[in-house]
């Protein structure tokens, strides 16, 4: 098959890009070409600062021996915080806290030791040993990044061929570096000199490629697509409810302690497992079923059925992260379910969690969740 490989910079081009920077690109595929489906990669280097008690105003660059991580199952996609695709003018969708289903979908394709020992994911900085990619770079303008952006126009059902995708443009926000890095030291003393205050990091040479082919006509087009609502689990019944504007078959939650959220020394990424769950149904409507059953409703405990369904509802490959039961209850546990396409329905899902769970940790009334339930659909185009 002949391919022509293409690229192009930021339409707001700058030298540099960091934190709540908006980065547009644009897309326009020559005449009787195609962009090859699932093409799309962004590249360029990252640089990661800190800034400490003993050096308050002058960031300096991040060592291996600082522990400053990014989340290994999202890696340098957690520098965007929100994107969005465009075809033709038409929003195909807008993804906010675009890291943290990254995440969930790379839990659900692959075990840690693979992550961590995979060359398709280490461009990404994935893995186990990220600290040391952030660390170590000795080049000025830091660590090499290439990665595969997880939205709908790299979801569709075919190549996108000129003659009907004439200008396809792909917008994004940058985050926070708080959300984003993470150091997995146990804090530091408020006064000590290595306690870190703050994290910066410096985006360059940013650049988006796809491939190009001969253009074939496709008269249908399809889009994965993936929308977010957030809500807050604050009682030991809680229910979450979802309204997806297209079509959807799924919805994948997962949970951080709202008290956890924005720390230097916490990872804003995690999937935080809640410990207690009882029952976990779900309805659409509030008349059919997803599940012919309620989770829990039995005498056996639920978290195995759990796994199961949120595995399901993001499509796990047979090695996944979602079934390894102390990874689940420490770094990638989720709510979820698949079911028949829905169209303007109103799923609900009702958690109910030990009431004598009055830690102050697991005292859900005490320290609040954030939920964030993404709905996967589809759009024709």
């Amino acid at each position: 098959m002949v391919m022509f490989y293409n690229s192009a910079q930021p339409s707001n081009i700058k030298s540099t890009y960091s934190e709540y920077d908006q980065v547009d690109f644009t897309c326009k595929p020559s005449k009787g070409r195609a962009v090859q489906a699932n093409s799309f990669r962004f590249s360029g280097n990252l640089l990661v600062a800190k800034k400490t008690i003993a050096s308050p105003t002058q960031a300096v660059l991040v060592t291996p021996e600082d522990q400053v991580f990014m989340n290994p199952f999202v890696g340098a996609h957690g520098i965007i915080k929100n994107i969005s695709s465009i075809a033709n003018d038409r929003i195909l969708e807008n993804i906010s806290f675009y890291g943290r289903i990254v995440g969930q979908k790379t839990q659900a394709e692959n075990s840690l030791e693979e992550l961590t020992s995979s060359s398709y994911h280490t461009p990404e900085l994935k893995g186990l040993q990220n600290n040391v990619l952030l660390g170590a770079s000795t080049g000025t303008q830091g660590i090499p990044f290439s990665i595969k952006p997880v939205i709908a126009l790299n979801r569709s059902s075919g190549d996108l061929g000129q003659s009907k995708f004439n200008q396809m443009k792909i917008l994004m926000t940058l985050g926070s570096a708080v959300e984003a890095f993470y150091c997995s030291k146990p804090q530091p003393a408020a006064g000590s000199p290595d306690l870190i205050t703050g994290l910066e990091f410096i985006v360059s040479n940013l650049q988006l490629s796809w491939y190009e082919v001969p253009e074939v006509s496709i008269p249908r087009i399809v889009f994965r697509t993936t929308y977010l609502t957030t809500q807050t689990v604050n009682s030991f019944s809680s229910n979450l409810y979802v309204t997806s504007p297209t079509v959807f078959d799924s919805v994948s939650c997962s949970f951080i302690r709202q008290a956890n959220r924005n720390k230097i020394y916490k990872d804003d990424m995690l999937c935080e497992y809640i410990r207690g769950i009882i029952r976990v149904e779900f309805t659409i409507n509030g008349l059919d079923a997803p599940l012919l059953y309620a989770i829990g409703s039995g005498d056996s405990p639920p978290y195995q059925d759990i796994a199961l369904n949120y595995a399901h509802s993001l499509e796990a490959l047979e090695k996944n992260t979602l079934m390894n039961k102390l990874l689940s209850e420490t770094v990638a546990f989720g709510v979820g379910c698949a079911f028949r396409a829905e169209q303007n329905s109103k799923l609900a899902i009702n958690i109910q969690i030990d009431t004598t769970l009055t830690d102050a940790v697991n005292n859900v009334s005490e320290n609040p969740l954030d939920v964030f339930l993404y709905t996967q659909g589809f759009l024709e185009a």
